[in-house]
């Protein structure tokens, strides 16, 4: 578990904010984050002359996600610019180097998620919504691979998706039981198995992923029951679509398993991209996601049971790849 604080502190943040002429106040509340060993977030009041008492939201990268801040600034630029709604960034910090925390626009909203839970009369309404956005960024395209801030490093783009996994699972190792490890590895291996490495790496063109989109990072108005903003951008990258969609299906079914709003989305994404979704691809990506998130459950204490490594390993527990 990741005992350390931030790469830079509250406090040194505000004395950068403030050499570049942004005073902040208020009572510097620490909102609620499922992510706690990747970001810290702090409700502020902005004052620089312009934006007197304007409420934002101050987010300190945590050394696991040192230079994401470059990450998360970029990716909300080719977002913004590709027509999604996105917040403001009052101060990105400077673009050669990482600050460990960058300053946006508060959005007064609810998640998609509290929406759900409510019965908001419009939640359908916004899952379509939400799935149309995400298909309409899917068609943003580069023939470049990785992160936009140029972070990734990979050779292609199925070492891009790999990678992640062996530090995920690097990270695991002096903290957890050797068979935890062990298991970790064998899921790896039958995932490597799964895809044709040449449905990745043949790729001319690379869409544009966030990475984490789920329905805790959709934004909605309640009032007008739209979609207000799409946050956290920090994961965004270049790589195939599919990387995306299966994550907000998987939690809005398990969220409303009776009327299974999850498909609803799957449907909308499909109408509003064009081109159906590749099955196997999607499912790949599917279980690529899972088993991160269960590694870092594993690693954090976070998540509980929801990311199950054990429930993972299931899958694939044949003789031919998990014995």
């Amino acid at each position: 578990m990741d005992s350390i604080g931030p790469v830079v502190s509250l406090e040194e943040a505000i004395m950068e904010l403030e050499a570049g002429g942004i005073r902040l106040s208020g009572k510097f509340e620490e909102i609620e984050s499922l992510n706690k060993f990747e970001t810290r977030k702090y409700l502020v009041r902005v004052d620089d002359g312009t934006l007197n008492g304007h409420p934002a939201v101050l987010k300190l990268y945590m050394p696991s996600s040192y230079r994401k801040d470059r990450n998360e600034v970029a990716c909300s630029e080719i977002a913004r610019d590709g027509g999604v709604p996105v917040p403001e960034i009052i101060y990105p910090g400077f673009p050669e180097d990482a600050n460990g925390f960058i300053l946006v626009d508060y959005v007064d909203s609810l998640t998609l998620k509290e929406a759900g839970r409510r019965g908001h009369p419009r939640y359908r309404n916004m899952v379509s919504e939400a799935a149309a956005i995400m298909a309409g960024f899917h068609r943003i395209k580069s023939p470049i691979f990785g992160y936009p801030s140029g972070e990734s490093g990979s050779r292609c783009l199925s070492d891009f998706v790999f990678e992640r996994i062996d530090a995920a699972i690097e990270a695991l190792e002096p903290m957890k039981a050797k068979s935890d490890v062990e298991l970790a590895m064998k899921v790896y291996d039958a995932l490597r198995g799964r895809v044709e490495t040449s449905m990745l790496d043949g790729m001319k063109e690379f869409e544009f992923v966030h990475g984490d989109y789920n329905d805790n990072n959709v934004l909605v108005d309640p009032g007008k029951g739209r979609v207000k903003a799409v946050i956290d951008w920090k994961r965004g990258h270049y790589g195939n679509r599919h990387a995306d969609p299966g994550h907000p299906v998987r939690i809005i079914n398990r969220e409303h398993p009776r009327t299974r709003e999850g498909d609803l989305f799957m449907m909308e994404y499909d109408r509003s991209h064009g081109e159906p979704h590749d099955k196997m691809l999607y499912e790949f990506f599917d279980d690529v996601r899972t088993l991160m998130l269960s590694l870092y459950g594993l690693r954090t204490g976070e998540y509980g049971n929801l990311y199950s490594l054990k429930s993972v390993a299931r899958k694939y527990q044949t003789p031919s790849r998990i014995s």
